[in-house]
């Protein structure tokens, strides 16, 4: 975040790149759309997933190629809220989400589609930095919610994987917009490959228990 002010936004934008990564990236992805108004890629890192054991079944080839990414069909305890949402995908690591807000490169959620995903951070902190989020008025008009991989505490003992699914339900119960979990994007061995910027549809039907992600436009021209 410390190097955003010293970037040349018009320069960036008069030339696209493809740039590709996660975590701490997402201060870069925010930067691209809200400055230079750039589709950017949140998915493996080529030190860490693409090096790993499970690289030959990624999907970052596939999607940088211009491939419409895969849809993905959710179970019924995925939906955490039912309705229908639409619009461009932003976001990336709540926490470097949550520490842009009040900046030039705050992620603009209205009539998006939010994604998060966090590791190391317990739900309390989860919480605070989705509160920090609503208060400042960062998800206003939000249409829908997608949420990745969550593993509070893996960094030194964490909560477990009931106490995380009761928080999530308290948490988005009553929600005005359609919101879903378990999106394998972000601090996995095989994450999918998430164009930020292209416009998705989430379908979520709680009663039903089901609920499809579907996007909508390729990353690249």
């Amino acid at each position: 975040m410390r190097v955003l002010g010293l970037l040349p936004a018009e320069r960036i934008a008069a030339r696209p790149l493809v740039h590709l990564g996660g975590s701490d990236l997402t201060a870069f992805s925010a930067f691209l759309r809200s400055r230079a108004g750039l589709v950017s890629f949140y998915g493996p890192m080529p030190a860490v997933e693409m090096a790993g054991d499970e690289a030959a079944g990624l999907d970052w080839e596939d999607v940088l190629s211009g491939a419409v990414p895969a849809p993905h069909d959710f179970s019924g305890s995925d939906v955490l809220a039912g309705g229908i949402g639409e619009g461009p995908l932003v976001g990336g690591c709540l926490s470097l989400v949550a520490s842009l807000a009040g900046t030039p490169e705050a992620v603009d959620a209205r009539g998006a589609v939010l994604f998060w995903e966090d590791v190391g951070e317990n739900t309390y902190r989860l919480d605070r930095m989705l509160t920090q989020l609503e208060r400042s008025g960062t998800l206003d008009g939000l249409h829908a919610m997608l949420i990745g991989s969550i593993s509070p505490g893996a960094r030194g003992g964490g909560e477990s994987p009931e106490a995380v699914a009761g928080w999530l339900e308290d948490r988005f119960r009553g929600a005005p917009y359609p919101v879903v979990r378990g999106f394998p994007a972000g601090h996995l061995a095989r994450p999918r490959t998430l164009p930020l910027g292209v416009p998705v549809r989430i379908e979520a039907d709680r009663s039903a228990g089901a609920a499809r992600l579907e996007f909508l436009e390729p990353g690249v021209a």
